[in-house]
């Protein structure tokens, strides 16, 4: 019975890393998203301006 708290535990933090991981690869594909949406528009209106 002692060692449920710690399973408990690392089963908590496996979770935690897994959704933390998660959060950092989206993150990452919204800024290259982003960048890339931004990189798009800002190469138009340069084109346009020109």
């Amino acid at each position: 019975m002692e060692f449920l708290p710690l399973i408990g535990i690392l089963i908590a933090a496996f979770v935690a890393w897994k959704l933390l991981k998660g959060v950092i690869k989206l993150a990452v594909i919204g800024l290259l998203v982003a960048g890339g949406a931004w990189f798009l528009l800002g190469g138009m209106a340069i084109g346009v301006s020109a």
